[in-house]
């Protein structure tokens, strides 16, 4: 199990490292639901590289990831129209935040 969750977490990374970078992916632009979990550094600038890359997004999770701030949540609101779901759970602390359209 664990070696499964060391394989998902090294393909988020690479990834995030992906829509960061100045080449995009050219599936990017078909990607209309993201779940990204687990992830303890998913900063503003991550965000930023997601909302450029994969512009028809309608169903997004970061269940569990932290490192962003309103400024990235602003920007995703105001970036996609058509955003049906929203996941901002973060089990931990015993917050739930979840919304639907």
């Amino acid at each position: 199990m664990m070696q499964l969750w060391e394989d998902d977490h090294s393909q988020l990374k690479k990834f995030i490292k992906l829509v960061c970078g100045k080449q995009k992916p050219v599936y990017c632009s078909d990607v209309t639901h993201l779940e990204i979990s687990y992830y303890h550094s998913l900063r503003d600038e991550k965000i930023i590289g997601i909302v450029h890359s994969c512009p028809n997004i309608i169903h997004l999770s970061f269940k569990n990831s932290i490192g962003f701030s309103n400024r990235a949540l602003e920007l995703i609101a105001g970036s996609y129209p058509d955003l049906k779901y929203l996941n901002l759970c973060d089990d931990h602390s015993g917050g739930f935040r979840s919304f639907r359209t």
